[in-house]
């Protein structure tokens, strides 16, 4: 699997996958750093929300094709989101994670994260799935955008009570 592909947006950036690790952070420079300063109210918080959520992608190890990816804007140079796949496939279903920096939010990165993350997974996994908060939201949206099914509401050992969506990777992206 090649992960420096690019989705462009219906802005026409050109949005790619770069691989993300702990040690990243800090201290970051360059696309992570200016992304984390635009993306978040303060620095510190940045860093400390993409550190926890880089945590729990590193929960479980996993091939690099199967981890855990910067969301770069090639356009503007800048990292606007962490996205990732939970685990490795496996019963012929693999899940997806998606995080967009909330100052980056409703531009239409995490449809394309997502769009980015179902293609790859074509032909490694039968489904995708993906879950959220039990709310109408920008998620449930940018998954509906990508041709998600809700499934219903369920239970994520790590997150609670979430929604479970899924998308037969039989469908055209």
């Amino acid at each position: 699997m090649k992960f420096s592909s690019s989705q462009i947006g219906a802005n026409g950036a050109r949005l790619s996958l770069v691989p993300a690790a702990q040690s990243d952070l800090p201290p970051a420079d360059g696309a992570l750093f200016q992304g984390l300063i635009s993306g978040f109210p303060s620095d510190s918080d940045g860093v400390a929300e993409a550190d926890m959520v880089l945590a729990q992608f590193l929960k479980a190890e996993r091939p690099q094709e199967w981890a855990q990816f910067w969301a770069l804007d090639e356009e503007k140079s800048l990292v606007v989101g962490l996205c990732g796949y939970k685990a490795a496939p496996a019963k012929g279903e693999v899940e997806i994670a998606y995080f967009t920096f909330p100052s980056f939010e409703g531009r239409g990165y995490a449809t394309r994260m997502i769009t980015v993350l179902s293609a790859q997974a074509q032909g490694s996994a039968n489904t995708i799935i993906a879950t959220t908060l039990p709310e109408h939201n920008a998620s449930t949206k940018a998954l509906q955008r990508c041709a998600f099914r809700f499934d219903g509401p369920a239970v994520d050992p790590e997150d609670g009570d979430v929604w479970r969506w899924s998308l037969s990777t039989t469908h055209t992206l």
